[in-house]
């Protein structure tokens, strides 16, 4: 397959997501003076996964209170999730800010990840695209040291739209000057990343890790375990 542009997801497809995230919510935890324990991590998890899907699958115009809208979203995921504290939005937006600026300080890199991308980054221009915060994302890049591979990252704050939206595969694709014809997207979400590629003409490539089955109708174009069969298949 003859591509010239391979743009990758970053959580859960090139660095492990619940590494970072529990790091990240112990902080929160912390400023509210409580204790993270196993069980109110996934409940947290379970309700903020759930938020987001909500998130990415509608349209609706929201009262953002003159907020960024991706700013509003997880401002309003906390003030929604502790009900117990009266979290107000203006705290909800602190807390927001606490836990992007301990996402991506403790990481965890897929085995594979780092000597596919120093191969295929001497071939095709690589990319970022992205529903977390951008500088986060950058953040977990510089210190796993996979940041040099990388022509940009894109993220929903960038776009002002989150993915599977047309609008942030708009976006990406103008500001950038990607061809989708001659590009590759590469990501663990059937819903966000296959989804968003086959909706805008871009040869997806799910990263089925641990083998699940695929129950959504989305079909990608090609499927792979570990991301070492790109250097193969590409």
């Amino acid at each position: 397959m003859a591509r010239q542009n391979i743009i990758f997801d970053l959580d859960n497809t090139l660095t492990d997501y619940q590494y970072t995230n529990r790091h990240a919510m112990s902080c929160v935890y912390t400023t509210l003076g409580r204790q993270l324990t196993d069980e109110e991590y996934k409940k947290f998890l379970d309700f903020e996964t759930k938020y987001w899907t909500k998130f990415e699958g509608s349209s609706q115009t929201m009262d953002t209170h003159g907020m960024d809208k991706i700013d509003y979203v997880r401002s309003k995921i906390y003030q929604e999730f502790f009900t117990d504290q009266d979290i107000s939005l203006n705290l909800g937006y602190e807390l927001m800010k606490v836990y992007i600026n301990n996402l991506g300080v403790k990481n965890y890199v897929y085995d594979g990840v780092q000597e596919t991308l120093a191969y295929l980054a001497d071939y095709y221009n690589l990319y970022i695209a992205s529903n977390g915060p951008h500088d986060a994302q950058e953040r977990k890049l510089y210190n796993t040291h996979l940041l040099e591979y990388f022509q940009a990252i894109v993220t929903a704050e960038d776009a002002g739209y989150a993915k599977p939206k047309k609008e942030f595969y708009d976006y990406m694709l103008r500001e950038y000057d990607i061809d989708p014809y001659d590009s590759a997207l590469v990501g663990d979400s059937l819903t966000s990343d296959v989804l968003g590629a086959n909706e805008n003409h871009i040869c997806s490539i799910w990263v089925n890790r641990t083998g699940i089955k695929n129950n959504t109708g989305i079909i990608p174009d090609m499927e792979i375990r570990n991301i070492k069969e790109l250097k193969k298949i590409l």
